[in-house]
């Protein structure tokens, strides 16, 4: 049942307040010290060789193990024991169990009692506050321990200062197992999602050069049928009747578009995977939004729509950016504003010195403008504004490609509109010292 003890028996006589002693040792302290102080002050108290307190071990039926074991005035260590054959298996089934003496012939089978020499036992069971049984405490001496006037009274009292004790452990414990049982939860689904997160940009990635590959793929048959569709219209290899002379002219224009698709295609995918190179220079503005406005003149004018742009001033600022990609920026932004708008509408081009050293470049259309819900997204990939729309040309990559080259030349991009009352777009680039 329990551990010998080499140390004597020691003859330390019976305290004057014992119930003071034990009371005094066990009130200040909790969790394993509250279990050693006991077990020590129960030895004392009782004048017994050995003390000890256990719990029942879970999921092994009749096994106990102890929260403290005391012998011969030391602190020896815990342990497991079976319950058959013992005197403790009594305090489990019929609680308060004592055996004034001849305790080695009641328990022959329980050889350790031989062994430690002991022949009487008081143990009382610690109770949950359901009723369930959670483990005891004990003394154990070679002389009767539970003669005294005070032995079972107060061993019931501390039993049940020390079921209280033991349930708080469990309590304690559980609520650990809880924590370590959720800690180990968000860890197992924060590699879940890290992992989700690696197979989607692996997956976006392969996407990306799928895209890159397919455009230089096609851009090779197109620049063949385009330039031929030319040829025909300008009748160089004979002249074309009317109705020929219309399906090239269609030819040349459906090329036109197709190229400008996959031009977007092609410098979105190259943004994507890190490739696209930007040679930074100073730009003056002025030059840069009349070449796009001679760009989209003719388009403009198919829809009576009408360009405003006074030169004043500040028309004179120069930016920080790439020319090439400016010019494709503004011509976008540009484009977007006589493809959303109103026939007769009006397109106002606008340029401010922003704050801390920025020129703003805002492009005003007339159109129906953008509702709450659609300006969150309107800048995301492959979102086309009034996609149900099918009189509206568009992949959805114009200006999400838009942002990402303002965002490359260390710029800023946005809106504002109002349904009913038309749209701005802005961006924003370093200004030229």
């Amino acid at each position: 049942m329990a551990k010998k003890a080499s140390t004597a028996i020691s003859s330390e006589p019976h305290a004057e307040d014992p119930f003071y002693n034990l009371l005094a040792g066990t009130t200040a302290v909790t969790g394993e010290d509250f279990f050693r102080n006991l077990v020590k002050h129960l030895a004392k108290t009782y004048q017994a060789q050995y003390a000890l307190a256990t719990e029942l071990v879970y999921g092994k039926p009749n096994m106990a193990k102890t929260l403290a074991f005391y012998a011969h005035d030391n602190h020896m260590e815990n342990f497991e024991y079976s319950l058959i054959h013992t005197p403790c298996a009594c305090v489990y089934e019929n609680g308060l169990s004592y055996f004034k003496s001849d305790l080695q012939a009641l328990f022959p089978e329980d050889r350790d009692l031989v062994d430690m020499g002991v022949n009487s036992y008081l143990g009382m069971p610690l109770y949950s506050k359901t009723g369930d049984k959670l483990g005891h405490i004990c003394v154990l001496g070679a002389k009767p321990v539970g003669e005294y006037e005070f032995s079972t009274d107060y061993l019931k009292i501390f039993s049940a200062r020390a079921s209280a004790e033991l349930e708080r452990i469990h309590l304690e414990r559980d609520l650990r197992h809880q924590r370590e049982s959720l800690s180990e939860m968000v860890d197992e689904q924060t590699a879940e999602l890290r992992l989700a997160k690696e197979l989607a940009e692996q997956a976006n990635k392969a996407k990306t050069e799928f895209l890159a590959r397919m455009s230089h793929e096609l851009k090779t048959p197109l620049n063949a049928i385009y330039g031929y569709s030319q040829l025909m219209t300008e009748q160089a290899a004979g002249e074309l009747n009317s109705v020929y002379q219309g399906y090239a002219k269609d030819i040349v224009t459906a090329s036109k578009h197709l190229k400008n698709i996959i031009d977007d295609l092609l410098d979105f995918s190259v943004i994507e995977i890190g490739k696209l190179k930007i040679n930074i220079a100073s730009c003056p503005l002025l030059e840069s939004i009349n070449e796009c406005i001679q760009m989209v003149l003719n388009r403009a004018s198919e829809h009576n729509i009408e360009i405003r742009y006074a030169e004043q001033a500040n028309t004179g600022l120069t930016v920080l950016a790439d020319p090439s990609r400016l010019t494709e920026i503004i011509l976008n932004l540009l484009t977007n504003a006589i493809k959303y708008n109103n026939e007769e509408g009006r397109i106002s081009i606008d340029i401010q010195a922003s704050d801390k050293n920025y020129v703003r470049i805002s492009i005003t259309d007339t159109g129906p403008g953008i509702s709450k819900v659609e300006q969150a997204k309107v800048f995301d990939e492959f979102e086309r504004l009034n996609a149900d729309n099918d009189c509206i040309e568009g992949t959805g990559i114009g200006l999400a490609l838009t942002r990402r080259l303002v965002e490359h030349m260390d710029g800023r991009i946005g809106l504002e509109s109002k349904l009913g009352r038309g749209s701005t777009f802005w961006f924003e680039l370093p200004a030229a010292k």
